[in-house]
């Protein structure tokens, strides 16, 4: 018998064909969920390697063994004289299709997945004002990423490498002639093993600069690498090799800027030359100062780390007390603080670095940022905000980190899909941001867009799948998208809670799948002095629902006695929303309806006064009035909050409320039905 024969007895042909297409299913799955883990390629290169090695040794066990119905036996103890089943070889055959089709499942798997994480709506589009953004232009102008320097050898512990890298950003994100990638999602590529190809392909970049810093003394050397990230082949390279000061410094950004623009054949306009040839600051410790302040503010910003980036800048420019960029970096810092603290000295000390600013050179592009900053969160004047952000455009594009900042004042005013459309062009220059991606989630719900705020969900999980914010946003969207509190309440268990965000979000899924023994945990949270009677207000509903009548009421008397301090320690008393919204809740958990509702008008009045239109906070409080009215009886009243919120973008679904446990008195009122008809899905 000839070997080909014998091969085709022997079932190898077979069998090799079943485990090529076994091995391609493997890689094909393999392929999906390490890419759902975040493995690395490499983990997917190592299975391919090890099934090629398994080949051989397959072919070899069905050369010399065959399953028969006797079980598997070597092939030279089988008596050939008998007839051959060829059962063996049938179900190979059926087996090698059912993989095939498993195959295939796979890939279309793979295919839904890529498009529900990776395509942006189909029903957003670019506003006609906005259409002349440069920022928009997507088609002609190269994205450039920039990873952080490496900081071989310096004396300074690596920040300088840190600032530097950021401000060179900064300074090329204000070019026309280049997009760049944010740095935020730049830091996750530090010392990473990945190539270019694959940099620039979850980047959405054309190219990639690399380089490193090496202070030594007062001498800085700075190495620089310019490479095509289709193919992964270096354009271009240099070393500059100078003395430690400003000077140096801002020269080799120039010069950096230059060689790029010549390897892309791309020429400077005027503004961009003389943008980058500026020199803010020749003292190189004020300089050093400002880099710090920098890398302070992007490698954390938040409450904890804000005093630290003001002190970095406050000492930049003592320094140098004409370094107008420092001044209004300043000014930016502490407007962001005044936000925080609700400081009207900080708000003082914003402005006044603002004006020095102002003083030293009016014709600062960044003047602008300082004052849309200020405007927005130590003022709220959104319009004004909104205008110096547009005059800030007119100069320079806007980067990721101003385009939010749009995008967040658009949302305040109520345009909701303008602030949606900004976002997503945001996420563009900065695709690997956490704070955009689950803003994008939010910004969705607001437009009432539950299939792009799924796709958001999952996208924001495959980036950063155990960052508690993703999980605060997707219970959000788990209970205005799917009404399923108790689905939201799990996915925040075990979450670490970092902010008011995270605890109302958690109340919310509590109070909708009614779990009050999960509210009384949660009321044993203590965060400020001014929420101390919410956690007694918090913990008396919780007590009250579950039938504890006397410590509900021991709980009440608590929160009462917090509220009577709180009003006579707040310089308003009792026109302090936070307090008002205190007794607003305490006299709806004592049933007095007259109050609560009188406490509803303080509330608003007060809130109107003080936030000026803010529309998502406006939506929210309508939601808190209504809830807190219907647990008092006066469902007309609450009905009334409720239609005012879903007749304007934000504010929580109609399917929130309808799942919600607290509304449930309300629907047998005749104009909830008239609600489900309008709001209520078809």
């Amino acid at each position: 018998m000839g070997l080909f024969a014998e091969l085709r007895r022997r079932n190898v042909f077979k069998v090799a064909v079943f485990y090529l297409v076994s091995s391609w299913l493997v890689l094909q799955v393999a392929d999906l969920l390490f890419d759902l883990l975040g493995f690395p390629d490499t983990w997917l290169r190592l299975v391919a390697v090890l099934l090629a090695l398994g080949l051989p040794l397959v072919l070899a066990f069905s050369w010399i063994f065959e399953l028969t119905p006797d079980g598997l036996k070597r092939e030279t103890s089988i008596d050939r004289s008998q007839p051959r089943d060829d059962a063996i070889g049938r179900r190979l055959n059926v087996a090698t299709i059912v993989v095939v089709l498993l195959g295939m499942g796979a890939l279309l798997a793979d295919r839904m997945r890529f498009d529900s994480v990776s395509a942006p709506p189909s029903n957003v589009s670019v506003g006609a004002e906005d259409e002349p953004d440069a920022e928009a232009d997507e088609g002609t102008t190269p994205i450039i990423a920039v990873l952080p320097f490496a900081a071989s050898g310096s004396d300074d512990g690596g920040f300088l490498a840190g600032g530097l890298h950021d401000d060179l950003l900064t300074r090329l994100a204000k070019l026309d002639s280049f997009r760049v990638i944010s740095r935020t999602s730049m830091m996750e590529y530090a010392n990473t093993t990945k190539n270019m190809r694959e940099i620039g392909a979850e980047l959405g970049a054309g190219y990639v600069l690399e380089g490193g810093v090496q202070a030594r003394g007062e001498r800085i050397r700075v190495n620089a690498q310019l490479i095509d990230a289709t193919n992964d082949q270096h354009l271009w390279a240099d070393t500059y090799d100078r003395q430690l000061t400003a000077a140096d410094l801002f020269d080799i950004q120039a010069e950096l800027a230059k060689a790029i623009a010549d390897e892309l054949k791309l020429t400077l306009t005027a503004p961009d030359q003389a943008l980058i040839k500026q020199v803010p600051t020749e003292n190189i410790e004020a300089y050093s100062a400002y880099l710090r302040g920098l890398n302070i503010r992007d490698t954390g910003h938040n409450r904890s780390t804000l005093p630290d980036a003001i002190d970095a800048f406050e000492q930049a420019v003592s320094l140098d007390p004409a370094f107008a960029l420092g001044w209004v970096q300043l000014s930016i810092e502490r407007s962001r603080y005044s936000q925080i603290t609700n400081s009207d000295e900080t708000r003082e000390a914003a402005l006044a670095a603002r004006n020095r600013a102002a003083a030293l050179d009016p014709q600062l592009p960044e003047l602008q940022l300082a004052d849309a900053v200020y405007l927005y969160r130590a003022q709220y004047e959104y319009a004004r905000s909104l205008a110096a952000l547009e005059a800030l455009r007119r100069n320079t594009p806007l980067n990721a980190q101003q385009l939010m900042l749009k995008a967040f004042i658009l949302r305040r005013q109520g345009r909701a899909d303008e602030a949606y459309d900004t976002a997503l062009r945001a996420q563009i220059l900065d695709p690997r941001s956490l704070s955009i991606a689950t803003n994008l989630v939010s910004m969705a719900r607001d437009i009432d867009d539950c299939a792009a705020a799924g796709r958001h969900v999952r996208a924001a999980f495959a980036l950063y799948p155990e960052a508690p914010d993703v999980r605060v946003h997707a219970s959000g969207y788990v209970m205005d998208c799917e009404g399923d509190g108790a689905r939201a309440g799990e996915l925040l268990r075990g979450v670490e809670r970092t902010g008011q965000f995270h605890l109302g979000s958690a109340v919310d899924a509590a109070q909708m799948a009614g779990d009050f023994e999960r509210l009384l945990e949660l009321s044993e949270i203590d965060d400020l002095p001014i929420f101390t009677a919410s956690n007694f207000i918090l913990r008396a509903n919780a007590q009250l629902a579950l039938g504890r009548a006397a410590a509900g009421m021991a709980s009440l008397d608590e929160a009462e006695s917090v509220l009577a301090a709180a009003n006579a320690s707040s310089a308003e008393g009792a026109e302090d929303p936070e307090v008002a919204m205190g007794y607003l809740h305490f006299y709806a958990l004592r049933g007095d309806a007259l109050q609560t509702q009188a406490w509803v008008e303080i509330h608003r009045r007060r809130f109107r006064e003080l936030l000026k239109g803010n529309m998502p906070f406006e939506q929210f409080n309508r939601f808190v009035y209504a809830e807190n009215l219907v647990a008092v009886g006066l469902h007309d009243a609450a009905l009334d909050e409720l239609r005012q919120m879903l007749d304007l973008p934000g504010g929580r679904s109609f399917l929130f409320i309808d799942s919600h446990r607290g509304f449930a008195p309300l629907k047998e009122h005749p104009g909830y039905e008239e609600l489900r008809e309008r709001y209520g899905e078809s």
